[in-house]
Parts: structure tokens; sequence; C-alpha cells
């Protein structure tokens, strides 16, 4: 981590307003930023190479994907390495190989990342810590401290053997008061403590789910389900339209959410969802050269990629049935029986009439 900041400002950089990170502007593919060193909280290291506690920065990270247009943070898993490259590339969790961090180390991490910041808050990762908020602090210094908590959990699942954090700050000068240092301890302790079952390498998707369906003219067929790994599907329908379960228009829908398709007309409805796909929580970035011999960072959120996915919907006309009569029918029939009725009693008249007449 020591020669972190000079590499990434390597070739020139452009500060952001207001944010206190800068962007390397010589990256190929993906861009990589961190936070001012200056502003960088630094943590107390039990098991530096000089064998005394030594402080190190915890500068927060980011990538900045090709095609996406905001940076996602990020995390360093690859505490003895610097970034000595500016070109990133994906990489998946199993070309690692047994290399550090491994393949498990990385499903820990995942699990980390998936319930830590920026995925929780940092007041609700700081309760689930059951740690203390000093009083004081601003919202910008508490994301910096439970980033540094949540950087610290990270090294010590990658980097056991050379990564330890300190439970005190007694002796040394961080920049933050003992209170705010206990806010990284709690962050760090509680994740490393509770990242127990390993996740599986998260892969983008986008997916119509299910992929065919089929129903009749003027119904509501579906529903249809979003499945990605995060952000907005933009839907589109050639032959019918799209719906909610109120049957109001439907043109995007989040991760999760269900349409209906609706047609007039016999025949096939194509359905196409766009732009939702995403490069999720837990995806390993390398270097282009010499992966294993830099730092290696992984993302803490989510950054868009271009997807796409088809379903289809086939609609047919409704069986034919013989028309519906209700009351109608009813009082026919009510009506045939009394007209029986009627000539069975005429018929009884008629015919005492005639015994009469023949007597």
């Amino acid at each position: 981590m020591a020669g972190l900041a000079a590499a990434v400002f390597v070739g020139g950089a452009v500060a952001l307003s207001g944010a206190g990170v800068a962007f390397a502007d010589t990256v190929t593919g993906t861009q990589v930023y961190i936070d001012d060193n200056a502003a960088a909280i630094k943590v107390i290291n039990l098991k530096d190479k000089s064998g005394t506690p030594h402080e190190t920065a915890a500068p927060r990270l980011g990538i900045k994907v090709a095609g996406s247009t905001e940076p996602v943070l990020a995390y360093c898993i690859d505490f003895a390495r610097d970034i000595t490259h500016t070109a990133y590339v994906e990489s998946p969790w199993s070309k690692n190989g047994n290399t550090s961090p491994t393949e498990a180390e990385l499903g820990q991490v995942q699990w980390v990342l998936t319930h830590a910041y920026p995925t929780v808050g940092a007041d609700a990762l700081l309760a689930a810590a059951k740690g203390t908020k000093p009083e004081g602090v601003s919202a910008e210094l508490l994301n910096k401290l439970v980033y540094a908590g949540t950087q610290s959990a990270i090294w010590t699942i990658t980097d056991p053997d050379l990564f330890a954090l300190s439970p005190s700050k007694e002796g040394f000068n961080t920049g933050n008061t003992p209170e705010q240092y206990a806010v990284i301890v709690a962050i760090s302790d509680y994740l490393v403590k509770a990242s127990k079952n390993p996740a599986a390498d998260p892969q983008p998707k986008l997916e119509i789910n299910p992929a065919t369906l089929a129903g009749e003219t003027g119904k509501k067929i579906g529903p249809f389900t979003i499945v990605s790994g995060g952000g907005t599907a933009d839907l589109t329908a050639t032959g019918g339209k799209l719906v909610d379960a109120d049957g109001k228009p439907v043109t995007s829908l989040p991760n999760g959410g269900k349409f209906y398709v609706v047609a007039d007309a016999a025949g096939t409805v194509s359905i196409e969802a766009k732009g939702s796909g995403s490069v999720p929580i837990g995806r390993m970035f390398v270097t282009a050269q010499d992966p294993n011999k830099t730092q290696k960072l992984i993302l803490a959120g989510v950054a868009g990629t271009k997807l796409e996915a088809k379903a289809t919907a086939t609609v047919t006309l409704p069986p034919p049935s013989l028309p519906l009569t209700g009351v109608k029918l009813t009082g026919a029939i009510t009506a045939g029986a009394l007209l029986v009725a009627g000539g069975v009693a005429l018929l009884l008249v008629v015919r005492r009439r005639r015994v009469r007449f023949v007597a």
C-alpha cells in the first residue's frame, strides 16, 4: 500500500469537485480513483514486516468501469502489493487460482461486501456491529471510518499473515480520536466474525423469466419477472403492450419486477429487455499486466454493463362458446311449464263437459 497514491497519479490526475477523489487518466478500459491521501483514514497493522505495529493508510478506492458513467466504490484485496500499472481488466475468481486471495477467501469477502458499506449505510452498519457513534462526527467522516473498518476486515481475510488490526490506537497518531478509531475496530471485528458462509462468484446477468408464456387475446398474459444483477431494465414489446398487475403501461422495471402482456390480435408478442445488466458486488479487477504482482481490487457496488434479454408471448383467440341466456332461458322454461299445466287443466274441463252433455 505504500506506493499506492504515487502509482495512481502517474500521468496526471483530474480532481472531482467536492468529492476529495481523483482519477488516473492513463487507465485503459477502466479508471481507478483514490481519496486524497491527506484526508485518508489510517489504521494500525499489528503484523507489519518490521515486526512492530505500523500505521497504514486506508483511503477509499474506486473503479470506473468502461461504459459506465459513475465510479463504483472498491476495496483492496491484496495488501502486500501496490498499483504499479493503471490498465485494469475484470477477472473471474477462478482465474486467480491458488494465489492470494483464494476463491474461498473471495467468497468470504463477497459476504462482507453485501453486508458492509456502501451496500449497508454507515449508521446501520455501525448499529449491526454494536459500535458507538462518536459525538460530533460528520456523515462524511463516519463514511470514511466505516470504509476503513470494512477495508480492515477484508485485509484480515485476504492477508491474514500480513495484516491484523490493532484493537486500539494507543501510542499512534492516526489522525482520529480513540472513539473514532473504535468505530473502525468494531466494524472490522463484526464483519470478520460474521462472514462465515462463502458466496459464489457473482455473474452479470439479465433474464426475463419465464422465457415464453401463452394466453388469449384481450387478457393479461403473465406475469413475467425481470431477473438482473441490479439496476433497471428498459422494456419494449412488438405485437402487444406491457402492463403491470393493475393494467397500467410498463416501460422499465427493477430486479424482481413483474409485468404482463396484452394483445388484441392473435400472434406472437416479442419482448426485449435492455440496459439493466450489471457488474455486481464482488467482481474482481486485476491489472492487464502482471496481475499477480500488482494490487487487486474488488467492487463494493454495482456497475452498469450492457446486457439484453428476450421473451415471447403466444396469443390465441378464445375458444368459441354457446351464447349465454341466463334469466331468459329460465323464464322460457317456466312459461313452458305453465303452458303445459294450462293445457292439462283445459283438457279436464272439456272432458267433464262432454260427460255432462252425453248424460
